[in-house]
């Protein structure tokens, strides 16, 4: 449960980057044809990738000392594992 709640969470936080991202591109740009839309979301798109993978990469980064732990405890394997290769498959 913890690792769905920690994915959810950075899927909640890149959705709100996104948002935020594209608003901001649409704010500059004001498309007002098709075309001008388009070519607004391909340019937003280079910023909301970045963004989404800098989020994830620093999620899975914190991680990497849960998955790498040898120390016997009930949440090492349970927690690291699950969410970390959610995060993975997100990128």
């Amino acid at each position: 449960m913890v690792g769905f709640i920690a994915l959810f969470g950075i899927a909640t936080n890149d959705g709100v980057n996104n948002g935020y991202l594209y608003h901001q591109v649409f704010e500059d740009m004001k498309p007002t044809s098709v075309h001008d839309v388009r070519e607004a979301v391909c340019n937003g798109r280079e910023k909301t990738c970045s963004s989404a993978m800098m989020t994830t990469a620093v999620a899975v980064i914190a991680l990497l000392p849960v998955l790498s732990s040898t120390a016997r405890s009930r949440y090492n394997g349970s927690y690291g594992n699950p969410a970390f290769g959610g995060m993975v498959i997100q990128v």
